[in-house]
């Protein structure tokens, strides 16, 4: 098999890792495989880096005619090129990693050819005469295409699909939840395969009319966390109590991890909360953000937990190594809101300790029908409406999400797409009408729907009153239980299956038999005289399905955007 794998560049980050454990399967399976990128700072064997494919800020234009098909030309004739050298050998056997085709040592027939076939190639692609051939590849896997950070890529795309290309997306984010800035002007295909990390993003493509033939579940390959015993040896003991740098307060107390960049959607404040309902618990978050536009919240947060004198430790990976910090931990925590995965809910049951915390709901309707069991996560946390300031809540919500319909509503008018962006300004004027159905009549509200001064507020509160601390903790019976109560030995049997389950579910054997499925329908799609899904009523997912399946004003977390 020959996978052609795209993306606009694999630089350190998660969809790199990913494409890097997807060539690992490729050498594993004995695939051959390449990589086509904008950049290759990690150095990635079997790449072929083409400058088009960059974000647009870091490409230069491709000339005069149609950018497009332009870049779907150069695109072909690079891969065309590559698997030619590896099936005339070149030197080496098809599948065995070609190190030649690396930034900084590039093999030049490639780069030759690439650059004299471009002009061929791109008037091929104008004239609509370049036809699908077996010296392409079987498959070829594009990683975030939707996103408008080149826009030649999907269209591009597009033009390769037309021609018969085996196409297959995936798709980690989609520019609809929250990020008009890279919402493409081009339409997503609906005569090609997607692959997502979790149900609700297929739910969501299925309602913008993708068939389920083409909809694929490719949950993320976990891997273990250092430290973590080899799958079916024994389960290392519950630590010894101690603090969470090893110094200052009492060593017998027990240490909660939250293993996060603290980022605004990780809802730090909660953290804060729950560190004032425990006497002998201290909790550590790893570190602090890269981006600076979630620092100030994170310094929010900081600066709250010194001021009431919070047993929260905030970026314990600069005081330790983080394997250090991982051998430490008592128990794993997570209080996020929006995931795309949620590897924080499965990777600490590779060391044999739990995790707890908030649920999400979709996160976990994912990983419960799996087999895990995660029972001992909360729903909510509610906040007795008398503790909050409610009318700043009220105008909070209704601005955040003016702001996000707005910012949509542009990015709409921007493409012409006139009845999108009516429907925004509809939606916008009944949000009044919204707020009132979710929360005028609740005499409580969860913690984690609220704005940062309401739960800096809440917070506060609690911290100078133990009377409602008990309050809120009869409220909440989970967090009365394992393991924010200790009793950690009572979870054993929990530990065992859940630990087992991860490398049985979201291990590279598993991750390389789904990768296989998938692509065997996508090149029985493309290549048999009986497809292997019906063509679609319409080449064109409904773009706008898709859009406001995400801008449900029900899921609006204002501390993910505050």
């Amino acid at each position: 098999m020959k996978v052609a794998f795209i993306h606009f560049h694999l630089k350190p980050g998660g969809v790199t890792r990913v494409i890097q454990q997807q060539i690992s399967i490729c050498e594993q399976m004995g695939w051959d495989y390449c990589v086509l990128a904008g950049e290759n700072p990690l150095d990635i064997p079997n790449v072929l880096t083409l400058s088009e494919l960059h974000y647009d800020l870091h490409r230069s234009g491709l000339g005069e005619g149609n950018p497009a098909a332009v870049l779907a030309g150069r695109i072909h004739s690079a891969i065309s090129h590559f698997f030619r050298c590896h099936e005339s050998g070149n030197g080496k056997e098809a599948g065995e990693p070609d190190t030649t085709s690396r930034p900084g040592n590039p093999d030049p027939a490639v780069g030759r050819e690439t650059s004299d076939n471009a002009e061929n190639s791109e008037n091929a692609e104008d004239s609509g005469n370049t036809e699908y051939t077996h010296s392409c590849a079987d498959v070829i896997h594009v990683h975030n295409p939707t996103l408008a950070k080149n826009s030649d890529l999907l269209p591009a795309l597009n033009i390769l699909k037309q021609q018969g290309h085996p196409l297959f997306f995936q798709i980690h984010d989609f520019a609809e939840d929250g990020r008009p800035t890279v919402y493409s002007s081009a339409t997503y295909p609906a005569d090609v395969h997607y692959g997502c990390i979790n149900s609700r993003d297929a739910e969501y493509l299925e309602k913008a009319g993708l068939q389920t033939e083409r909809l694929h579940l490719l949950p993320n390959l976990v891997s273990p966390l250092p430290g973590a015993p080899e799958p079916g040896a024994p389960l290392p003991p519950a630590p010894g109590r101690q603090n969470a740098r090893g110094s200052g307060r009492d060593r017998t107390r027990r240490f909660a991890l939250y293993p996060v960049r603290g980022i605004r959607r990780k809802n730090l404040g909660e953290i804060l909360l729950l560190s004032l309902l425990y006497d002998d618990l201290d909790f550590g978050i790893t570190l602090e953000p890269n981006n600076p536009a979630d620092m100030p919240s994170y310094r929010f947060w900081e600066s709250l937990a010194h001021e009431l004198d919070a047993p929260v430790y905030f970026n314990t990976a600069k005081h330790q190594q983080f394997e250090q910090a991982l051998a430490k931990a008592d128990f794993f925590i997570t209080t996020s809101v929006q995931e795309g995965f949620g590897f924080t809910f499965l990777e600490p049951w590779t060391l044999g300790k739990p995790v707890a915390g908030r649920k999400i709901p979709y996160v976990h309707k994912d990983f419960t029908e799996s087999g895990m069991i995660m029972d001992h996560f909360y729903d909510e946390i509610p906040v007795p409406v008398s503790m909050v300031d409610f009318e700043l809540f009220r105008q909070e919500w209704l601005a955040e999400t003016s702001r996000r319909l707005s910012r949509f509503r542009i990015a709409l008018r921007n493409q012409e797409l006139d009845k999108g962006a009516a429907r925004t300004q509809e939606i916008t004027g009944t949000l009044g009408n919204r707020f009132h159905e979710l929360y005028a009549s609740a005499s409580h509200v969860d913690f984690a729907r609220l704005d940062r001064e309401n739960q800096a507020s809440v917070i506060r509160t609690l911290a100078a009153s133990p009377e409602q601390r008990e309050q809120l903790l009869s409220q909440v019976p989970l967090l009365q239980g394992c393991p924010f109560t200790g009793c950690l030995e009572q979870m054993n049997p929990i530990i065992s299956r859940n630990h087992g389950m991860v490398y049985q579910t979201y291990g590279e054997d598993q991750y390389a038999q789904r990768l296989e499925g998938i692509y065997q329908v996508v090149m029985q799609d493309a290549n048999a005289a009986v497809p292997a899904a019906p063509e679609p009523k319409s080449t064109v997912l409904d773009k706008e399905q898709l859009l406001f399946s995400f801008l449900d004003p029900s899921q609006v977390f204002l501390v993910a955007s505050l």
